[in-house]
């Protein structure tokens, strides 16, 4: 997806943020279809803990895709992109149990980080803009 909108997107920045992201769902694609169930065991898990505040996309409207995207809207498409996959990876885990839990939870961390980078770049790059 996130493909898919660099190359249709207008802004050279937009289209960065796009691509980098898209780098990093391929990494965990791979990650799954390489599955080393020992070296996950054996790494920290990506997860950030109960204590992450993932609140700024709650108060943001969604956005559609648009060739002429802005940064801003980009961001927001982006970070509630990054919070559903969060979700989705949370409830995996929570029905799972073992070595397939601790792959949910990694991805789980790893959509967190993902996702408070974003709300980062939205927080120097859009608030202090405003």
């Amino acid at each position: 997806m996130y493909s898919r909108m660099a190359s249709r997107v207008q802004r050279a920045h937009v289209r960065s943020l796009f691509e980098e992201l898209a780098e990093e769902e391929r990494k965990h694609r791979r990650m799954l279809q390489e599955l080393d169930l020992e070296g996950i065991a054996a790494s920290e898990t990506g997860e950030l803990g109960p204590d992450v505040k993932i609140e700024l996309s709650d108060y943001l409207v969604e956005q559609e895709f648009r060739p002429d995207t802005s940064l801003q809207d980009a961001l927001i498409l982006a970070l509630k992109r990054e919070e559903k996959s969060w979700h989705l990876y949370r409830n995996l885990a929570s029905g799972t149990s073992g070595e397939l839990r601790k792959v949910f939870d990694f991805l789980a961390g790893e959509e967190a980080k993902h996702k408070e980078r974003l709300q980062k770049q939205y927080d120097e790059g859009v608030l202090t803009e405003n």
